[in-house]
């Protein structure tokens, strides 16, 4: 696993367990939405890990299965 792999899974796995931030995942129109307003929100970073619209969108992914 590469650590940008990893990091995507921590953040789906931060995302996944926060019920205010899984919400916003499952109510944003894409998963660029959902990175532009975690950031409009102050959000740059979950368990020490820097968002990245990549690394988001795996979670923006899951929780919209």
């Amino acid at each position: 696993m590469t650590d940008n792999q990893w990091e995507s899974n921590e953040i789906s796995m931060w995302i996944n367990n926060d019920e205010s931030l899984h919400k916003l995942a499952r109510r944003s129109e894409s998963s660029n939405d959902f990175f532009d307003v975690l950031e409009m929100m102050g959000v740059f970073q979950l368990g020490g890990i820097k968002l990245t619209p990549q690394n988001v969108r795996e979670s923006f992914e899951d929780a919209n299965d």
